[in-house]
């Protein structure tokens, strides 16, 4: 499966209630073009939601998920929540281990995390030590840089 579209039924301009997405979601996962298919686009809290769906476990293959992490100014606060989100993620995955894959995560830097060269590193290495057991074998993780009025200057800093 090469995955080429993430669903992101969730989200405006579709803005689906979580049933009608899960159910749209499965109705491409199980057809003829879910070959494109990529993973269901979700936060946490839908992941919590979807771990007590019978929905997901219907079509006999792994509900693969892109989830989208915490937001904040801060990266302390943002690896506060993080951290807690891992444990979630965790029991989620091994209550379902066959049933539901965190394919890729989608993370914003926090502000603060993009001040210098140093900090982006010091942030990513945390990123990498909280993230490690969700993410063997490694998956992909997407970095949001955040669009304060800097952009061209986060950016710089980051890359």
């Amino acid at each position: 499966m090469i995955g080429l579209f993430d669903y992101a039924g969730l989200f405006p301009p579709a803005a689906l209630p979580l049933d009608r997405a899960i159910d749209e979601y499965n109705t491409y996962r199980t057809g003829p073009d879910e070959w494109m298919l990529g993973p269901f686009v979700c936060g946490v809290p839908v992941l919590k939601r979807l771990d007590e769906s019978q929905s997901i476990r219907d079509t006999g293959t792994p509900f693969r998920v892109s989830l989208i992490g915490p937001k904040s100014d801060r990266a302390s606060d943002f690896f506060e929540q993080l951290s807690d989100d891992v444990c979630t993620i965790s029991g989620i995955i091994d209550r379902n281990p066959n049933m539901i894959s965190v394919d890729m995560m989608e993370i914003g830097l926090p502000g603060d995390a993009t001040e210098t060269k140093t900090s982006v590193d010091d942030f990513l290495q945390r990123l990498r030590l909280v993230l490690n057991p969700l993410f063997e074998p490694p998956r992909s993780i997407f970095l949001e840089v955040p669009n304060s009025g800097q952009f061209d200057s986060n950016v710089e800093t980051v890359c």
